[in-house]
């Protein structure tokens, strides 16, 4: 197979690795649990999404863009037909005779290899006949487009079915609850040997009885991996849900927050899970933390997708300059100060008897390291400048070392910015 961009995105990841889980699962049921043999698999490639060993190879593509025009996959279909059912010329570098230059032939294969592009999105234009006869000859043949049938607002639903049917099948009692733990156990699984294919450029290979028995012993009750990747899935999920809001607008300033949301996605599907986790717990959310129950309820609390949308997204579209996409947090230009974008959304009425409940928002604030170098925490209802917080945080600092912490300095101020506000702030 040819080396072609395989960007470790998150559509490449965790998009790929749901479809990825649904289709081998559908595959599964079609040819019978029972009549599986060592040979069907579902296999991660290094330079290709994934693929299914059935009677015969089959090679999926996935994407997960942000169109529904023919025209931004057109490349696409023609390098797949290319790919897998016209034959490769291979000659020896004559340059260096330890490289192997590969052409295209004329020529179709002995046995073209059935290719599949699988897009989000619902293709609109799709017309086969504007492609030259070199490729429209073999769509529906040895290619297929599969576009809107797997989408990211019904991707769980539809392999929830599916792993339903398979318990059926082979008789393992279960509530739906538990759906949700093989789900996500699934997926987990699939995403990381996704990570390794791509970072080790080598093939990994789950035989559809493996599937199988994952599904018999996945674990009985969320853990911590299980929900980080719930957790992690969910975010990206809300990322691009609000992505596929702008798909029918096309103004230039729609398109420029279009642009900025997707790099985002870009930038952080290249964080392992260790960094993406750091990011949550210390810049996004650290005014939560687990309490280690680890249900599915206290990772559903722990990360809210409305807010994800409600606030990060909105912060993002509205200031002018990207953020630092390890932290994201912005820099002002003109004072140099530090807004970090968070997924705080307490509201309090601005009434002194309230000052308490602030107090204790910013408390949790300036227990969490990131408060060492942030002059603002953007959020979705609270305002407080820096002025003022220099006595809510002196107050803090005292009572907390009353209780005898004493690791906290007390020139540290930080202040809190609604969205609006920030952005009018770093945009002037």
């Amino acid at each position: 197979m040819s080396k072609r961009d395989a960007t470790p995105s998150w559509s490449g990841f965790i998009f790929q690795g749901e479809v990825a889980i649904c289709v081998a699962l559908e595959k599964i049921m079609g040819i019978g649990v029972d009549n599986l043999t060592s040979r069907n698999a579902l296999l991660i490639e290094s330079d290709e999404d994934f693929s299914i060993r059935e009677n015969e190879l089959e090679v999926y593509q996935v994407k997960a863009i942000a169109n529904s025009s023919m025209s931004a996959f057109k490349n696409t279909v023609e390098e797949l037909i290319n790919r897998y059912t016209y034959s490769i010329k291979e000659l020896k570098d004559p340059a260096d005779g330890r490289k192997t230059i590969r052409s295209q032939r004329n020529e179709v294969r002995n046995k073209p290899i059935k290719s599949y592009l699988v897009s989000w999105y619902n293709i609109t234009d799709w017309d086969k006949e504007s492609f030259d006869d070199r490729f429209s000859a073999h769509i529906d043949t040895s290619f297929s487009l599969i576009s809107g049938v797997y989408t990211v607002e019904n991707i769980e639903d539809k392999t929830k079915i599916e792993i339903e049917k398979v318990l059926n099948h082979i008789g393992v009692d279960f509530a739906y609850s538990d759906l949700d733990i093989i789900y996500a156990f699934l997926c987990g699984k699939v995403d990381s040997l996704i990570k390794d294919s791509h970072s080790k450029k080598v093939r990994k290979e789950i035989p559809f009885t493996e599937i199988i028995n994952d599904i018999k012993n996945a674990p009985k009750a969320y853990n911590v991996e299980i929900g980080w990747h719930y957790v992690k899935r969910n975010f990206f999920h809300a990322m691009m849900e609000e992505l596929n809001s702008y798909k029918d607008l096309n103004s230039d300033d729609m398109l420029e927050k279009k642009g900025k949301i997707d790099r985002v996605i870009l930038e952080l599907g290249k964080l392992d899970d260790a960094q993406f986790k750091g990011l949550l717990e210390n810049n996004l959310i650290p005014h939560k933390d687990l309490k280690g129950s680890f249900s599915l309820i206290e990772f559903g609390d722990y990360l809210n997708k409305t807010l994800v949308i409600d606030i990060l997204c909105r912060a993002i579209t509205s200031i002018n300059d990207g953020p630092n996409y390890a932290s994201l947090a912005f820099t002002c230009k003109k004072t140099h100060n530090i807004y970090q974008a968070t997924l705080l959304n307490r509201d309090i009425p601005d009434d002194e008897r309230y000052s308490s409940q602030l107090m204790e928002e910013v408390e949790k604030l300036a227990k969490k390291p990131v408060s060492n170098d942030v002059s603002f925490f953007i959020n979705q209802h609270l305002n407080l400048d820096l002025n003022d917080a220099k006595d809510v945080l002196n107050n803090i600092f005292t009572d907390l070392a009353l209780d005898g912490d004493d690791s906290f300095e007390e020139n540290r101020v930080f202040g809190l910015r609604k969205i609006d506000k920030a952005s009018n702030e770093l945009n002037a």
